[in-house]
């Protein structure tokens, strides 16, 4: 669970090259990749709290999402493997057209 809050606190400080470097850690160690996300998740929650505090500004936000974009292409693999099921339903997810942001669509 350490090593979760660790997770959570580089990607809260903005710190993309320790933020991947503990997930891969933490892939490695076979920790659970739903649990990796959600300390991800709320690393970035910490950012966007300190961004509505006008602690930081919008160039953070731009580079938590690189960062959850940096982690999630570790975490991606696990994440496949471990949410398998059976099929309940179906989601539909678009975008306005020409709109760049795509982090919650990817």
């Amino acid at each position: 669970m350490g090593d979760l809050q660790t997770i959570r606190a580089a990607v809260a400080a903005l710190d993309e090259k320790t933020a991947v470097r503990l997930v891969e850690a933490a892939v490695a160690a076979g920790e659970i990749s739903v649990d990796i996300v959600h300390a991800v998740q709320e690393g970035m929650r910490a950012v966007g709290e300190r961004y509505e505090q006008q602690e930081i500004f919008l160039s953070g936000l731009i580079m938590a999402g690189e960062i959850f974009r940096s982690v999630m292409a570790v975490a991606r693999p696990g994440l496949e493997n471990e949410l398998v099921g059976d099929a309940t339903g179906r989601v539909l997810l678009g975008t306005v057209a020409g709109d760049i942001h795509d982090i919650g669509k990817n």
